[in-house]
């Protein structure tokens, strides 16, 4: 499945709900099979298992979306 990273874009929270489990399955799938993604597990084997977390506090505190996401905003989820 390809990954669509605005597919949460311009939803409302009742809209978005049922989508976001597979939104950051997806994209945590994504980030696995990338290149970036196979160094990333050679370097860190225990993996981010935070990282599903993070996309969805995100997105349910903030609204922040994967490809619009700022350094700003993920300070801002993980304050």
């Amino acid at each position: 499945m390809t990954f669509n990273p605005y597919l949460l874009e311009n939803l409302d929270y009742d809209d978005a709900e049922p989508l976001l489990e597979d939104y950051i399955n997806t994209a945590l799938q994504a980030f696995i099979h990338s290149d970036v993604g196979k160094a990333y597990q050679r370097k860190h084997p225990q993996g981010g298992f935070w990282i599903g977390n993070f996309i969805e506090f995100a997105y349910l505190y903030g609204g922040f979306i994967l490809p619009k996401m700022t350094k700003g905003n993920a300070q801002e989820v993980m304050e």
